[in-house]
């Protein structure tokens, strides 16, 4: 449905250039975008809006609701607001990046006490190989010697 099919349709559309209008501040509050077409009109392209049953519908709604309120407050009843959009949005990404970091910070956490247990581990493991090489040190002479060879020490 062409722009002027929609003007005869909606009771509160008095002519094309009010149409014009309220489609400008619609994409502007709401960032709704209506489907334009494009038609050969002999030597050059011509586009044009290409209305659904849906946006005529909204149209009415949005005239409807003027006699109770003001323009802009009817479009953002019909389509939304999308600075409030963009802030629901802004505002759902901040969460779901403070429970990454809480999921980061537990994880590291996590691995933070892993690290020290097998610190712990390795020392103990140092010093069990020292108490082993101190009692190497006292079998006889050629024992230790194959034993260093055999644990380069």
């Amino acid at each position: 449905m062409d722009i002027n099919k929609l003007v005869s349709s909606v009771d509160g559309l008095n002519s094309v250039s009010t149409a014009k209008k309220w489609i400008t501040l619609i994409k502007e509050i709401s960032g709704h975008e209506f489907k334009k077409v494009q038609a050969r009109n002999s030597r050059q392209f011509v586009s044009f809006y290409n209305f659904t049953d849906d946006d005529v519908e909204d149209f009415r709604t949005i005239a409807y609701l003027k006699n109770e309120m003001s323009l802009k407050d009817a479009i953002r009843e019909t389509y939304g607001d999308i600075h409030k959009h963009k802030e629901n949005t802004l505002t759902q990404q901040l969460e779901t990046l403070k429970e990454d970091f809480i999921t980061l910070n537990d994880n590291f956490k996590n691995l933070y006490s892993s690290n020290k247990k097998l610190q712990i581990k390795f020392q103990r493991l140092e010093k069990e190989q020292e108490e082993i090489l101190s009692t190497l040190e006292l079998l006889p002479f050629g024992a230790w010697e194959k034993a260093r060879r055999k644990f380069g020490k």
